[in-house]
């Protein structure tokens, strides 16, 4: 063996269990799936493990549609209870609600798609991490600026998810596309069948009603975007 070719199985011998150790990384977190289905004025919920769930609220108020969110099984009084208020825009649309709206018909938001939502997957953390949110979203004097917050939400466990419409009856509304008047019909959101995927970390004890499989973890501070 000439001295190139001994150097480079010495260097390939030394970045193997390196490459091993990087891929064993990015399998270090789980991946569960949810399937349901709700009619208005139905409440889903299921058990992710850990005292957390995953639940769909009916819009009691309007009779529309139904709002997603990530907390406590069993909340305490004054607990912070929408881990899923991670997700961005925090000044708009609430991202995790699926139906009409000013200037949003229930055609337009309820029809099969998908979309990625962001949430703390820890209740031990929420206290802390719903302080850090806080002031992430409406930073000001006497606390710490935006970077500072975004980097201590980014110490959490911070989980992905996307919710999938697979298929919704709707009575459509009357309203002129873009309409913000408020007043116009937008028509409801009669029902939903759906799927949720969620990738918790690695640590997170599983429901055992779910099948976690392998997934990769998301990227450090991949929320804000």
């Amino acid at each position: 063996m000439t001295f190139d070719r001994l150097a480079l199985f010495v260097l390939a011998c030394a970045v193997a269990p390196q490459a091993s150790a990087a891929l064993a990384k990015v399998e270090q977190c789980q991946s569960v799936t949810i399937v349901g289905k709700v009619k208005n004025p139905d409440l889903f919920e299921r058990h992710l493990g850990m005292e957390l769930s995953f639940k769909l609220f009916p819009d009691r108020s309007l009779g529309k549609g139904w709002t997603y969110q990530i907390g406590p099984a069993t909340a305490a009084a004054n607990e912070w209870t929408n881990y899923v208020a991670i997700t961005p825009p925090y000044h708009f649309d609430d991202p995790s609600y699926i139906g009409p709206g000013w200037g949003r018909r229930a055609q337009d938001t309820a029809r099969p798609r998908a979309w990625t939502f962001w949430f703390l997957a820890s209740r031990r953390q929420s206290a802390a991490a719903s302080v850090a949110l806080d002031s992430y979203i409406w930073p000001s004097s006497g606390r710490p600026d935006r970077e500072a917050s975004a980097a201590i939400l980014d110490g959490f466990d911070i989980g992905k998810g996307q919710f999938r419409i697979r298929s919704s009856p709707i009575r459509n509304g009357t309203a002129l596309p873009g309409d913000m008047s408020g007043e116009a019909d937008y028509g409801s959101v009669l029902g939903l069948s759906f799927d949720v995927q969620l990738v918790l970390p690695a640590n997170f004890r599983v429901d055992p009603t779910l099948r976690p499989v392998p997934a990769e973890c998301p990227k450090k501070g991949e929320w804000r975007r």
